[in-house]
């Protein structure tokens, strides 16, 4: 794991497959697909103290965006995916 990096673990528990973009105020990175009811990680690119968001997309149930967190490069977080999408939170 890099300096300039932050991790990112996904719980879908959800029954669709959930794309996933981070978004900080500079930022918006395109991590990838995790599928239904399985877990990902992501390494995100990272350079300063920022507030990281996660927009997740649904193919055929719609999107959200989760609750704002403060991240430092070297920090992990958590993405759970909820079955109602709304649900849906990122912790540290």
């Amino acid at each position: 794991m890099g300096e300039k990096t932050i991790v990112l673990e996904v719980q879908n528990l959800n029954v669709q497959d959930a794309t996933l973009h981070a978004v900080s105020a500079a930022h918006r990175y395109r991590l990838g697909t995790v599928a239904a009811k399985s877990r990902g990680t992501f390494q995100i690119p990272w350079e300063s103290q920022a507030a990281l968001r996660v927009e997740i997309d649904l193919l055929a149930d719609g999107s959200a965006t989760t609750n704002a967190v403060s991240a430092s490069p070297g920090d992990r977080f958590q993405l759970v995916v909820q079955p109602d999408l709304q649900l849906s939170y990122l912790q540290g």
